[in-house]
């Protein structure tokens, strides 16, 4: 998500050791906007996307469906 808002130039990570909890990320933007508001943006389509997936599957299950008819819900993002 963060690669797809046009403000941001550049968004990547590094794990330093996977034994390890920790992740470096960079980002870099575009003059005009801030990395705090490119990440918090990001952070709020991707929470987004997952109370759209989570309305779906609870359609799903309201309906009874089982895989073979979609139920689609229109999303505010």
């Amino acid at each position: 998500m963060l690669m797809k808002d046009p403000d941001v130039e550049f968004a990547g990570y590094t794990v330093p050791h996977p034994s390890e909890p920790q992740m470096n990320v960079r980002v870099q933007v575009h003059p005009g906007t801030t990395t705090d508001a490119a990440v918090e943006k990001a952070l709020d389509n991707i929470s987004a996307a997952c109370d759209h997936a989570q309305r779906l599957k609870s359609a799903r299950r309201a309906f009874g469906c089982l895989g073979r008819v979609r139920v689609w819900l229109r999303s505010s993002f």
